[in-house]
C-alpha cells in the first residue's frame, strides 16, 4: 500500500501494523485485534511566540533509549500522553490544559530520573502491571495486556482522570520551581488522512476505487528543556479488517493508498 506524507518543517511520518486489546472489550477470546496505525510527528522549538516547527527536529524513533526506551510506534493511545524532561533544575512541577492541571510532579524526582513528569518506565511496576507479559511476547498479547501500557505518561502524576487527547486551539501552560512558566497554544495545522482501496478484480479500474477519510487523535506531547524542544504525535488508527460500507472486510491486499495531508498551515 503507498503511503504518502506531506512535506513540512519539522514533520515526519510511519505507517505501522500492530495489535490492541479492542477497545471496550475484556480479555478473553476475541478481544485482541490488529490495526492499522499512521503516526505523524512534528517537532517544534518552544518561543515566547509558541510553538514554530523544527526542520532540524526529531523524526519517527523506535526506541529512545535515553528517555526510557520510549516508542513512537505504538499501534493504539487510549488517552494522552503529556510529558515534560528536564535535565537539571528548575524542574517541571505542573501542567495544565485550558486552565485546569492534568499531570503535576508528585514529589522530588527519584534518581535517576530526571524528572517527576518524564516518562514511565516500560520495566517499572505501575506499567508492567497493564503489560502483562508484554515485554516477553512474540505473538498476540497477553491476557492481561491493557492498552493503557502504550501510553507512556508518569502514572502518579495524572490529576483529574485521564488525560484526554489534545485538540488545536488547546492552552498548555507548564509550571516549574521558581515561578518560571512556559506557555503556548497547540498550534492549528493537522494532519488529515484519506484512505483508498479497490473493490473489483483483476487490473485495477479507477473508477472501482473507493474513498473515505479517517480522523487523526493528537495523543502525545513531550516538551524538553535542554534546550527548549517540543513534538507532537498524531495517530489514526483503524481495524486491519475494517468494513467501511457494510459490504464486508476489505482484504488487506485491496488496499491501495494512504495520502496525509497537512490542514490548517
Amino acid at each position: 500500500m503507498q503511503t504518502t506524507f506531506p512535506v513540512a518543517d519539522g514533520l515526519s511520518g510511519a505507517f505501522l501494523l500492530g495489535p490492541r486489546r479492542r477497545p471496550g472489550l475484556p480479555s478473553g477470546p476475541g478481544s485482541v485485534e490488529q490495526v492499522v496505525a499512521v503516526i505523524v510527528k512534528r517537532a517544534y522549538t518552544v518561543t515566547a511566540a509558541g510553538l514554530v516547527p523544527d526542520p532540524a527536529g526529531p523524526v519517527i524513533f523506535e526506541a529512545d533509549q535515553p528517555l526510557g526506551d520510549e516508542s513512537d510506534l505504538v499501534a493504539y493511545k487510549p488517552r494522552g500522553d503529556l510529558v515534560v524532561i528536564a535535565a537539571a533544575p528548575p524542574e517541571p512541577l505542573s501542567v495544565a490544559v485550558n486552565g485546569v492541571v492534568r499531570m503535576q510532579q508528585p514529589g522530588p524526582p527519584p534518581p535517576p530520573v530526571l524528572t517527576g513528569l518524564a516518562w514511565e518506565p516500560r520495566t517499572g511496576a505501575a506499567r508492567l502491571a497493564e503489560g502483562g507479559d508484554f515485554l516477553a511476547m512474540t505473538q498476540a498479547l497477553p491476557d492481561a495486556f491493557e492498552n493503557t501500557f502504550y501510553n507512556g505518561h508518569r502514572r502518579n502524576a495524572v490529576v483529574g482522570g485521564p488525560v484526554r487527547y489534545l485538540q488545536p486551539g488547546d492552552q498548555v501552560v507548564i509550571e516549574r520551581a521558581g515561578s518560571v512558566r512556559t506557555a503556548f497554544t497547540v498550534p492549528a495545522a493537522v494532519p488529515q488522512l484519506r484512505h483508498d482501496w479497490y473493490v473489483g478484480q483483476g487490473v485495477d479500474d479507477p473508477a472501482l476505487w473507493r474513498r473515505r477519510t479517517q480522523a487523526f487523535d493528537l495523543d502525545t506531547l513531550v516538551v524538553h528543556f535542554a534546550p527548549a524542544v517540543a513534538y507532537l504525535v498524531w495517530r489514526a488508527v483503524w481495524p486491519v479488517t475494517l468494513d467501511p460500507d457494510g459490504h464486508g472486510p476489505i482484504p488487506f491486499d485491496a488496499n491501495r493508498r494512504i495520502t496525509v495531508t497537512l490542514e490548517g498551515a
